[in-house]
């Protein structure tokens, strides 16, 4: 993750990404947006799962 500082504090930046481990953590985060969420959030968790397929399958992003 990464921090950032703000007067002389410390943040780390929340990535959704982060916390998508397995193919099911994907399907039930993107079924609790799609059941309540607006189009912003769809588009928000689609590129969130996006994200963390890339880091789970670095080459399929290098072959696209």
């Amino acid at each position: 993750m990464d921090t950032i500082r703000i007067d002389k504090r410390k943040f780390t930046l929340f990535d959704a990404a982060d916390f998508l481990h397995s193919e099911e953590d994907m399907v039930l985060y993107l079924h609790a947006v799609l059941d309540d969420g607006t189009d912003f959030e769809i588009t928000s968790t689609l590129q969130d799962i996006a994200r963390a397929l890339i880091r789970k399958f670095p080459s399929a992003a290098s072959a696209a």
